[in-house]
């Protein structure tokens, strides 16, 4: 209970930074981009007189790239952070310190992002039933799409903790480089070096849950998963249990790492 104390203090904390004049311009930004930027192309495609035919596609990847940028910027800084601010030393010396200071900053960091991700689903999907009032199952759409990103938030965010503790100086230049090279890269390679990313596991979720709202047929989704290999009856099962097994790995390794190293404050410099 000591623990779990310690971390949601942790997390409060990092509540009351959030409301700071800088972090909700920022997260406000985020948030409204997705939604200014579809309703924009919704714009140019009536003013060109042509149909916009893949709404969801554009939702999804604008959706995705705020919800990246968000967890950069929130997750990956948890130990320097604290160096730069000079209170790892107060950190470091209290019970618990290090594991409580991981742990909460990681769920605030899935907090921040998953405020991002909802703001910025919520308003594309009014965007796309009031431009077009085609979408068959919209609550259904809105909570597998929320649902979704929230299980991206915290397997990203779990990634970017690991490697806030293991290049603390560079993680985010590092986490850049990791998302990059696995989920644009790796992520597109038939083999099996591609269920190693995240990227390939989310994509499949989100295939089985919402593919359908998408414009895909069952035909499609069933081609797609047999060309990785898959089957749509039981891939989202597997897919979660491999992202759950990812978190919990992820983080193992973080804590071992932030307990175990010792790391070089600005005064030792």
């Amino acid at each position: 209970m000591n623990w779990l104390h310690s971390i949601l203090a942790t997390v409060r904390f990092e509540m009351t930074h959030f409301l700071s004049l800088q972090r909700l311009a920022v997260t406000t930004i985020l948030a409204l981009f997705p939604p200014v930027m579809l309703s924009l192309i919704f714009a140019g495609f009536r003013f060109s007189n042509e149909t916009f035919e893949f709404p969801l596609f554009v939702t999804v990847l604008f959706v995705s790239i705020v919800c990246l940028l968000g967890m950069l910027l929130w997750a990956t800084p948890n130990v320097y952070s604290e160096l730069e601010g000079k209170s790892w030393i107060f950190v470091a010396s209290r019970p618990r310190g290090r594991i409580s200071i991981l742990l909460g900053k990681y769920l605030a960091s899935v907090l921040f992002g998953f405020t991002v991700c909802f703001a910025s689903i919520t308003g594309c999907l009014l965007v796309i039933q009031g431009m077009t009032g085609s979408l068959e199952h919209p609550l259904w759409l809105w909570f597998s799409m929320n649902l979704l990103y929230l299980i991206a938030c915290f397997s990203y965010g779990a990634v970017y903790s690991m490697i806030g503790t293991l290049f603390y100086r560079r993680a985010m230049v590092v986490a850049a480089a990791y998302t990059v090279t696995s989920g644009i890269v790796l992520a597109n390679v038939p083999a099996v070096v591609s269920r190693l990313t995240l990227r390939f596991h989310l994509q499949f979720i989100g295939f089985n849950w919402f593919g359908d709202e998408m414009g895909m047929s069952n035909r499609d989704i069933n081609e797609l998963l047999s060309h990785y290999s898959l089957t749509a009856a039981s891939s989202s099962a597997w897919h979660l249990l491999w992202l759950a097994v990812a978190i919990i790995c992820t983080l193992g390794v973080a804590v071992w790492v932030i307990i175990s190293r010792e790391y070089m404050t600005s005064d030792e410099t």
